[in-house]
């Protein structure tokens, strides 16, 4: 349990800590005990992540947890028996939590479906990490979690129209209830958003359902609901407003400043560009590359200033979590602005339909490289710090960045054809910031994830080919 704590944030665990830590203490049966799906799932996380459970290092690291390099190999073979029989546990139990009668099934529903996904993603079973993560997404949206305290709808008819086990949720108890609904409907939306690009190279498709739907106010850090959850926190067209480059009130608990809530921003932004990019194609007719330039521009826009929003959180000097979190909203932010731009780097130049496309391909050529080069840096501020991420999408995030940097080197080495010395260096830069980007996604720092592990047999010296 200890272990897991220490990562909670990390591994998308949105309830309140210091009263779940009291809750799973409580003899079985008492009422107020979390339900054993979502149990046997935090227990199951916390062996995983248990630092003497970590695989061993062939190379000298002097006993520093820290500096152990990932291998697949396990010292001891029980030890995988047990993680097995841990999941085995976890799987059955999380099965049967929408069916019980405990008051909270719903929220402990969804993030026991939601740490499950988490620990599939890290072992390398993606299928099996998607279904549940598909799962909590369901209940979330089913449970209408995405109109909590909504301007255009009576929050507290949250009435199921696609599960009928939900028929009415109870009303929150207190303020830090009520803001666990609200933190599971967000997080659970940044998680989708995130592996929809992962696993399935392709936006999230529930927030284009959804995205004129949801109501449910950005969410606030959970500690911050005891105090703030005032009458007015309440919301309207959330995501909406957000692509629409609505500011956002500075300093305002509640109103879109959180961590939490960057991170979720960051994650839709992601999703939008990937959306926005793939309306990009060869031969497009005029009317169609109109409205793609004007999307395109748009959300280049919103991107950019996000950016800038983050740059002034992070400034405030955070606790050692939230600094985790901010960086890894740093990383998706410059991703998304990859994503954005790829497309039109790469596809541009032999499109005459975008003649009049006021940013010449080039430019997206090289936002998209300086979004790179900003990873890379972030990258290496993270490698020095002591905060562990065990965030499975780290592996996917560096890997895209890693894809981008193998595509610059063949161009210079294309249109260097080793004549310039200048092309030469050039090309000892970009190998160099892609030896980071390989080399972060091997730190111990994410502990063992396979879906990293997978960054390497795309990347050798010797085998780079224009």
């Amino acid at each position: 349990l200890e272990t897991f704590f220490r990562h909670a944030t990390e591994l998308e665990f949105f309830l309140h800590v210091p009263r779940f830590r009291h809750a799973v203490t409580l003899p079985v049966d008492s009422p107020g005990r979390p339900c054993q799906g979502l149990i046997s799932t935090v227990l199951l996380l916390g062996l995983n992540l248990t630092e003497k459970y970590i695989p061993n290092s062939r190379s000298s690291c002097n006993n520093d947890p820290l500096n152990i390099l990932n291998d697949i190999s396990l010292t001891d073979a029980t030890i995988v028996s047990q993680e097995a029989i841990y999941l085995s546990r976890a799987q059955i139990d999380v099965a049967g939590i929408i069916s019980t009668t405990h008051p909270d099934r719903i929220v402990h529903g969804i993030q026991a479906e939601l740490l499950l996904s988490t620990y599939l993603f890290r072992q390398g079973r993606i299928l099996e990490g998607k279904y549940h993560l598909s799962a909590a997404t369901s209940i979330a949206f089913s449970a209408k979690f995405h109109k909590i305290r909504s301007l255009n709808a009576d929050r507290d008819m949250l009435v199921s129209a696609g599960l009928p086990w939900v028929t009415l949720l109870p009303p929150s108890v207190d303020p830090i209830s009520e803001g666990e609904r609200i933190n599971a409907f967000w997080t659970i939306l940044a998680s989708s958003n995130c592996w929809a690009l992962a696993a399935d190279s392709s936006p999230n498709f529930l927030l284009e359902r959804y995205i004129e739907d949801i109501d449910t106010p950005w969410p606030m850090d959970i500690e911050d609901y005891d105090r703030n959850l005032l009458p007015e926190y309440l919301g309207s067209a959330t995501v909406i407003k957000l692509l629409q480059g609505t500011p956002i009130p500075g300093d305002t608990v509640g109103r879109g400043v959180s961590t939490l809530a960057l991170y979720v921003q960051a994650s839709i932004l992601l999703s939008r560009a990937a959306t926005v990019a793939l309306a990009y194609h060869p031969n497009m007719s005029s009317p169609a590359a109109a409205k793609f330039t004007t999307n395109f521009l748009e959300l280049d826009g919103v991107i950019d200033r996000f950016k800038t929003t983050l740059m002034n959180s992070s400034n405030s000097s955070p606790n050692n979590r939230n600094k985790t979190m901010l960086f890894t909203t740093h990383l998706i932010a410059h991703l998304a602005t990859i994503v954005l731009h790829s497309k039109v780097a790469t596809m541009a130049p032999s499109n005459p339909t975008l003649d009049s496309f006021p940013m010449e391909a080039s430019n997206s050529g090289h936002k998209r490289l300086d979004a790179a080069d900003a990873i890379v840096q972030l990258s290496r501020q993270w490698r020095t710090s002591v905060n562990p991420n065990p965030n499975p999408f780290l592996g996917s995030l560096w890997l895209a960045v890693g894809q981008v940097l193998i595509e610059e080197i063949n161009l210079v080495r294309f249109l260097n054809n080793g004549k310039d010395s200048d092309g030469s260096v050039r090309e000892t830069e970009l190998r160099d910031m892609l030896d980071c980007i390989f080399e972060s996604a091997q730190l111990p720092r994410v502990y063992y994830s396979p879906l990293a592990g997978k960054c390497v047999p795309f990347y050798s010296p010797f085998n780079i080919q224009v």
